[in-house]
């Protein structure tokens, strides 16, 4: 009787076994149960590339189908106040530029309120984001927003200056938001996902077209 006993115990504990193998191994399974899916990414550029290769990958990203994305809907959320002044540092000539909105011009106000909102809230994560990629030789050019090097503070905005490798020319861009230079880290790591507002994800293939104007590449967008 108790060779039965422990004949059967062996045979519990082998079944039992098996099926530990079997649930680590195949597909890998989410917490719900449901198979994984697995989405191709483009490999991850750590050094400067070519212009040539930039339009290579631009190719590669249009060709890949857009991967499935579920947003979830934002919470609801009191906006912070709007900063209505900002001294501006030039970090090449040292000299301070002092934006205020001018509450008795509307469109002026306007415009003085998107560049004062831009430097208080986006300029520290666009330099931040600039020193990061390395795909490309991108070197940021805030000249537009100071008094003192541009002696014109019609339309301040921050700009680029894009170089590659084995290429003499230098591209330049300008009205850049963080949001951009987002654009070209997320394309630098491969991901086929764009972090945009309120963590709101978008294909990164349907921004291809910025891309291009941000890079200075020329490329078919079919």
């Amino acid at each position: 009787m108790q060779y039965l006993i422990i004949i059967a115990v062996v045979v519990v504990l082998s079944c039992f076994y098996t099926g530990c193998k079997r649930t680590g191994s195949g597909s890998s399974m989410s917490g719900s149960g449901q198979k994984q899916s697995t989405v191709e990414i483009l490999p991850e550029m750590y050094k400067p590339v070519t212009p040539q290769q930039l339009a290579e990958r631009l190719d590669k990203l249009a060709a890949l189908p857009a991967p499935s994305i579920k947003n979830i809907s934002a919470m609801c959320y009191s906006p912070a106040p709007l900063p209505t002044k900002s001294e501006y540092v030039c970090p090449i000539c040292g000299e301070k530029t002092l934006y205020a909105v001018d509450i008795t011009a509307a469109q002026q106000s306007s415009s003085q309120q998107g560049t004062i909102s831009f430097l208080e809230w986006e300029l520290n994560q666009c330099r931040t984001l600039a020193k990061e990629i390395k795909a490309v030789s991108l070197v940021l050019d805030e000249s537009k927003f100071c008094q003192n090097c541009t002696g014109d503070l019609e339309k301040p905005s921050l700009g680029i200056i894009v170089t590659c490798p084995d290429s003499q020319e230098k591209h330049s861009c300008y009205f850049v938001s963080a949001d951009d230079l987002l654009l070209i880290k997320e394309f630098e790591l491969g991901r086929l996902t764009h972090k945009g507002d309120f963590g709101n994800k978008t294909p990164i293939k349907g921004h291809i077209s910025r891309l291009k104007q941000l890079l200075g590449v020329e490329v078919d967008d079919e």
